[in-house]
């Protein structure tokens, strides 16, 4: 649609791998009126009926969960959530064993290399020049390399600087 992007998985499992599109939102309906909003991302869910649990797994990205239009769990990468179908509670726990997601760039701009790192792993990147967002790079990570990780190859390509937030969750990149 022009406003939404919606399915309906009544059953089974199916991996997603979704772009980011602010004004078209994607959404998937599952049983026991679960309502999973993706917030740009490539996620697993397990929907099966001989089951008691429904199971979310977020590869890269984030997710919010809701049941009833009540939100239950927003979740980012490597993280699950489990809900029973019989009793109604759910549980969010970190899973180490989700399968890496490649994230490939062929003649992207800094920009948008930024753009789909910061919405692979939830953290935020800045330009000291804006000169440098038109540097062009041609790539292919995966999801299972840590961002200073990429952002040190990047680096060396284009003979620039990084530096981080003890966290790891804020990175700036300078000549």
């Amino acid at each position: 649609g022009k406003s939404s992007r919606k399915i309906k998985l009544v059953e089974g499992e199916a991996f997603f791998s979704i772009a980011h599109d602010e004004e078209r939102p994607f959404h998937v309906e599952l049983p026991s009126n679960l309502n999973v909003k993706v917030l740009g991302t490539s996620f697993r869910i397990r929907a099966d009926i001989a089951k008691n649990d429904i199971e979310v797994a977020v590869a890269t990205g984030k997710v919010a969960v809701s049941n009833h239009g009540k939100l239950i769990g927003k979740l980012i990468k490597n993280e699950v959530l489990l809900y029973s179908k019989t009793t109604g509670q759910s549980s969010i726990r970190i899973n180490k064993h989700i399968n890496p997601v490649k994230i490939e760039f062929n003649g992207s701009t800094l920009d948008q290399v930024i753009k789909r790192i910061e919405y692979v792993y939830s953290i935020k990147i800045s330009l000291s020049d804006k000169s440098l967002s038109n540097l062009k790079s041609t790539a292919t990570f995966n999801s299972a390399q840590r961002p200073d990780e990429i952002l040190d190859i990047i680096r060396s390509l284009h003979n620039l600087k990084f530096s981080s937030d003890k966290n790891h969750k804020t990175f700036k990149i300078y000549k």
